[in-house]
């Protein structure tokens, strides 16, 4: 009768030393942020490798980019070693795009027993193509209620709140884009108005209401 404590401990030590150690979780964004726009994307963005989905201690991804039609812009497909982190920078397009909204997008592949994940994306509009309204973002990310397409009317940096810093990579919008924003501005504490930017994305920036016009 003694021997059974032993057996259970036994047990329990072969199922702890078999459990998988290599995280399930995607690759994650660093820092960093990236805009699509009419030629291509723009900026900088740093994604770390967390999740073996080769079985041989690397991660693979692909990066993406399509228009509102669904065409492809952009295909690229890279791997690295986890624990490494690489950037994505600005990127022409292979073809020109036909229709908004220019959707990026980058997953972790499929493979080594786990499924695809997306780690982020970010949708963005050319002015003077036609808009595919049956298309709103990439995976799900749909725009919210109360959002309207304006022109951007003067170059100016997205920031992290309304009359807080500029985000951390630098981004910008440029005078003449189109994007979709909140209609209703905000008023920060030192009573300018800002409005919120829809990125195609669960991230929120903000820019200077006086650099979006009102139709």
């Amino acid at each position: 009768m003694k021997i059974k404590p032993i057996l259970i401990s036994l047990v329990i030590v072969t199922l702890l030393t078999v459990a998988p150690a290599t995280p399930s979780r995607a690759a994650s964004v660093v820092s960093g942020f990236i805009y699509a726009t009419c030629g291509g994307i723009s900026g900088s963005l740093q994604i770390r490798l967390n999740r073996d989905n080769t079985g041989s201690g690397a991660e693979a991804y692909q990066i993406s980019v399509t228009d509102g039609n669904g065409k492809s812009l952009i295909s690229i497909y890279g791997s690295g070693a986890l624990g490494s982190s690489f950037t994505i920078g600005n990127t022409g397009y292979s073809f020109p795009p036909d229709a908004n909204p220019i959707s990026f997008t980058v997953i972790s592949s499929t493979g080594n027993g786990l499924p695809s994940q997306e780690v982020t994306s970010v949708s963005g509009n050319c002015p003077g193509l036609p808009y595919n309204a049956l298309v709103i973002a990439p995976n799900g990310v749909a725009l919210p209620i109360g959002f309207v397409l304006r022109t951007i009317t003067c170059t100016t940096f997205v920031y992290d709140k309304p009359a807080g810093k500029p985000t951390k990579g630098g981004e910008h919008v440029d005078q003449g884009q189109t994007w979709f924003v909140n209609k209703k501005p905000l008023k920060a504490a030192d009573g300018t108005l800002w409005t919120e930017i829809f990125v195609g994305a669960p991230v929120l920036v903000y820019m200077p209401t006086k650099c979006v016009s009102k139709t």
